[in-house]
């Protein structure tokens, strides 16, 4: 018998999320970090910021969203990744900026460390250093002269930005999960998983695991079947040094910034954070804690 002609699909398979898909649906807040951007200014009484500077900016999601949030707004994304930048940020760019609002992003492989960003035309008002990317530099000369790159990159009245972890449990070799609902679900894996305290050599990954839905059974009890999607092992992983903040601080000034202040997240009664961030002296011994440091030049 004739093979019956195979009908043309209607419509095209929906592509299955990325391990990058996964990772900006359980880690980034975009929305949350330009929020405290103008935070940051306002506390620090700057001049609103145009220009942003993402470093270590993998799909770029941030500068993306900047560009978005304002008709002036410009970006700049830096990562050495050229593969990342080429086959998944410019993909994003396309697809989630108007053709006029891609006119104000700038996408650049490219090492952090180089005097190529120093350009006249690639000054910004904040350069962004988020998600501990910045622990990538393990020794303290490097780390002064990218903070010294950094300075001179900025307009005189701008402030750069990272963020920070600490407190006693990141010092402990340890996995943490959460449940994250986009994509039909899935757990997101924090795998602290080997820190030496002799170098500060402090690896760490990232995993994602698909756990089935709940259903009910017949005697009424729920139980979680087998999810098709294979788990994601150590999708992404981060060969960092473990830096305190005294030293970040140190570092900071001697790489010629005029300033340096921590801000923390206020707390309602129930100790939830509330969005909003002030300028802190002293932070109490938690056994982790997350916070901005934001450096003038």
């Amino acid at each position: 018998m004739p093979a019956r002609r195979q009908k043309k699909p209607t419509s095209t398979p929906k592509k299955a999320p990325s391990k990058h898909d996964y990772y900006e649906a359980s880690v980034q807040e975009p929305e949350a970090e330009i929020d405290f951007m103008h935070q940051a200014f306002k506390a620090l009484k700057r001049p609103r910021p145009v220009t942003v500077r993402e470093d270590f900016c993998g799909t770029a999601i941030n500068s993306i969203d900047w560009v978005k949030a304002g008709p002036k707004n410009r970006a700049i994304g830096v990562d050495l990744d050229a593969e990342l930048l080429r086959d998944v940020a410019a993909a994003r760019v396309k697809s989630r900026l108007t053709e006029a609002q891609r006119e104000r992003i700038n996408i650049i492989p490219g090492d952090v460390l180089s005097d190529a960003l120093l350009a006249p035309a690639l000054k910004a008002d904040a350069v962004l250093a988020l998600n501990f990317s910045y622990w990538t530099f393990k020794e303290r000369a490097v780390m002064v002269s990218y903070f010294k790159n950094v300075r001179r990159a900025l307009t005189a009245r701008g402030l750069f930005i990272l963020d920070f972890f600490g407190g006693s449990d990141v010092l402990v070799e340890l996995q943490e999960r959460r449940r994250v609902r986009k994509f039909g679900g899935f757990t997101y894996v924090w795998d602290q998983h080997r820190y030496d305290p002799v170098t500060g050599d402090y690896l760490c990954k990232i995993h994602f695991e698909f756990p089935g839905k709940r259903r009910r059974t017949a005697s009424g009890k729920t139980s979680r079947g087998a999810d098709v999607r294979p788990p994601m092992r150590s999708a992404f992983t981060y060969p960092w040094r473990l830096w305190t903040l005294p030293e970040l601080r140190d570092i900071l000034i001697d790489a010629g910034f005029t300033r340096v202040e921590v801000f923390t997240e206020k707390e309602n009664k129930r100790g939830v954070g509330t969005g909003f961030w002030k300028p802190t002296r002293s932070v109490p011994a938690d056994l982790s804690f997350v916070c901005y440091i934001v450096a003038e030049p």
